[in-house]
């Protein structure tokens, strides 16, 4: 064992915690705010909270097709029959005051119209052949209740109320809620810039032919997969050769512009691992090393107001380390 090598093994190794504790302190929020449309929102953090302009539902509407009823024209012990008087679509109001001892039909999303307070499924009702009469038998209203099958105005969103609060990371189902109240574009969080780069002359992208002694790259792909799906805007830097200038030169450029360099290999004791010495001479190193297994060789530092993150080459320690540490 080298005299370098026995000084690595008596240092005290900082645990996991320790380390998400250190990384933590350096990180600082972003704030910078862009506005994007729906369709490009989703996964995107939401800067402020949204106040809803409407309701919704609008007003009062059908929750099914069938006829709206008059509850107190229904009776539990013998079957009702009520003359038909017009039709209530979705998207156009039913004009005119629906009077007691009548019925209106209505389809699935049309406002119920003035009068009518429940709504009877047609499946529930005798539909006369020209429809000019419907007929609920008792069997049918006993098992219902006035007020059936309509939404209420205001159910699901009120004006005026917060329907999605600061920070929320936006799905398919809160950008829906956002198109319901008209909006075209949200006001969300800048998205993390983050590079990305394997390190070694063992490594070539897949489809080439590979040399004596290389191996395909697939650490990128894994890191870029997974940061894509936190919400990041990723670089792909590629693989970058174990060439200390090359390293030196394009970490510096890539630090000018990301929030995060993150990188696989170089990190270790070898003499062809430049990570750790390239992060030293262009910055700070918070720490090198880890109490874990997989995962060990993780160094994390800073150059300039980029962080940096080397994680070692071995996959099965890229994907922990990653889970571990760098998610979090």
């Amino acid at each position: 064992m080298s005299p370098s090598d026995s000084s690595h093994a008596a240092e005290r190794l900082l645990t996991l915690q320790e380390a998400i504790a250190i990384a933590l302190q350096s990180i600082q929020p972003i704030t910078e705010i862009e506005s994007v449309p729906l369709l490009g929102a989703e996964g995107r953090v939401l800067a402020g909270d949204l106040l809803a302009r409407l309701d919704v539902p609008p007003g009062d509407n059908s929750a099914m097709d069938g006829f709206a009823v008059h509850w107190s024209d229904l009776s539990p012990d013998v079957t009702t029959r009520l003359p038909v008087i017009g039709q209530a679509l979705a998207g156009h109001r039913y004009a005119h005051p629906v009077p007691r001892g009548a019925a209106v039909r209505i389809t699935t999303g049309a406002l119920l119209p003035e009068g009518p307070d429940t709504v009877i499924m047609q499946e529930h009702c005798r539909i006369a052949p020209d429809e000019t009469w419907v007929e609920i038998e008792s069997r049918t209203t006993s098992r219902l209740r006035p007020g059936e099958n309509i939404r209420r105005r205001g159910e699901d969103v009120q004006a005026g109320t917060i329907f999605l609060n600061h920070g929320r990371r936006l799905r398919p189902q809160e950008i829906a809620l956002a198109a319901g109240q008209g909006l075209t574009h949200l006001q969300v969080i800048r998205q993390p810039r983050i590079a990305v780069a394997s390190t070694g002359d063992e490594l070539y992208e897949p489809g080439v032919e590979l040399p004596p002694g290389a191996i395909y790259e697939s650490n990128r792909y894994l890191l870029i997969g997974l940061l894509r799906r936190l919400g990041c805007a990723v670089t792909d830097l590629g693989i970058l050769r174990d060439n200390r200038d090359a390293l030196l030169s394009t970490l510096r450029c890539a630090a000018a512009d990301h929030d995060v360099l993150l990188t696989s290999g170089g990190v270790s004791v070898g003499t062809a691992d430049l990570v750790k010495e390239a992060i030293a001479e262009l910055g700070q190193i918070a720490f090198w090393r880890l109490a874990v297994k997989p995962g060990k060789p993780v160094t994390f530092g800073r150059i300039a107001d980029c962080l940096i993150l080397g994680l070692p080459g071995n996959p099965v320690s890229v994907m922990m380390s990653f889970l571990l540490f760098a998610r979090p």
